[in-house]
């Protein structure tokens, strides 16, 4: 759903606007509907590339699941993902809040 590169990544940073930017692409993947909200039936895949010098490659991938009939109406969801090269290893966190009823809908 997202694709995007960021060349200016130093240890402790947060890429700027990032969020915004993974929300709007969501939201024209989503028809354009101007709401944060996005439909799953099961899991999103989070997967990290990274593209670094000639040899320091490297990716990461995990999941965060959907909720179940024991979680809460509303979660926070987050994976860690270590991004290991020969350079170095890098972390990258990604979080979500899920919820079983949209805004306005609970």
């Amino acid at each position: 759903m997202f694709t995007e590169t960021w060349d200016n990544a130093d240890a402790g940073e947060d890429w700027p606007d990032l969020q915004k930017k993974i929300r709007d692409v969501a939201t024209t993947k989503n028809g354009g509907s101007p709401t944060s909200e996005i439909v799953f039936s099961s899991e999103i895949t989070v997967t990290a590339l990274k593209l670094d010098g000639i040899a320091a490659h490297g990716s990461a991938s995990d999941f965060i699941t959907g909720l179940n009939e024991f979680d809460k109406d509303t979660e926070i969801r987050k994976v860690s993902l270590t991004i290991s090269d020969p350079a170095g290893d890098g972390r990258i966190t990604f979080g979500c809040t899920l919820s079983k009823f949209p805004a306005g809908h609970g």
